[in-house]
């Protein structure tokens, strides 16, 4: 229980000392729960093929908990998203 406390202290400190990282990440955590909707597999099978523990990846689906960046890469290899450059206009 103290872990679980320790981890939303964390992530909320993160979230307001650095609050354009916390939006970028969820920005890729939305993109990665629409791609797991839209989907034709079960999350059993999603979470089979990446590797990764059903309740894991159904508790990120509700919202519960945040995953490492090790598991959303595994994630997205099986949902075939891929991470590219920002292009960056110039004034």
């Amino acid at each position: 229980m103290c872990r679980v406390w320790y981890r939303i202290l964390v992530v909320n400190t993160i979230r307001q000392r650095f609050p354009k990282m916390a939006e970028t990440s969820g920005k890729l955590a939305a993109k990665i729960k629409a791609a797991v909707e839209k989907d034709t597999r079960s999350i059993y099978a999603l979470a089979h093929a990446a590797g990764i523990g059903r309740t894991q990846l159904g508790m990120f689906m509700r919202g519960e908990s945040d995953m490492t960046l090790t598991i959303a890469a595994r994630l997205c290899e099986v949902l075939g998203l891929e991470l590219t450059d920002k292009k960056i206009r110039k004034s």
